[in-house]
């Protein structure tokens, strides 16, 4: 077996039945691992949540938003499959040598 069949097993379960392999993909596509994460490590260590966890804090996600906010970002993406615009990038050199320029003088 490649690596993600065997994770796959793994995290779904007995492979003999389907409603077992069916729970576990759905808690595993809907983030309640990573909910359970957050909260052994709010309740354990605080500090290493506050280091592993910044964006979320900063953007005020909490252990148990995390299945709202995958059940939505899924829905987004049923709703229009399409994939996002690219931002285009700056073409003009010398607005990407400026920072490394920048370092350089500075570092003299």
């Amino acid at each position: 077996k490649q690596w993600y069949q065997r994770r796959v097993a793994i995290t779904a379960g007995n492979t003999e039945t389907d409603e077992n392999n069916a729970a576990a993909h759905r808690a595993r596509i809907l983030g309640e691992h990573i909910s359970s994460y957050m909260q052994t490590l709010l309740d354990d260590d605080e500090d290493a949540y506050k280091r592993q966890f910044a964006t979320y804090r900063k953007e005020g996600i909490m252990p148990d938003m995390i299945e709202g906010m995958y059940t939505k970002a899924h829905a987004a993406i049923r709703a229009d499959p399409s994939p996002a615009a690219k931002k285009e990038k700056s073409t003009d050199c010398d607005s990407a040598l400026i920072p490394l320029l920048v370092n350089l003088t500075t570092s003299l």
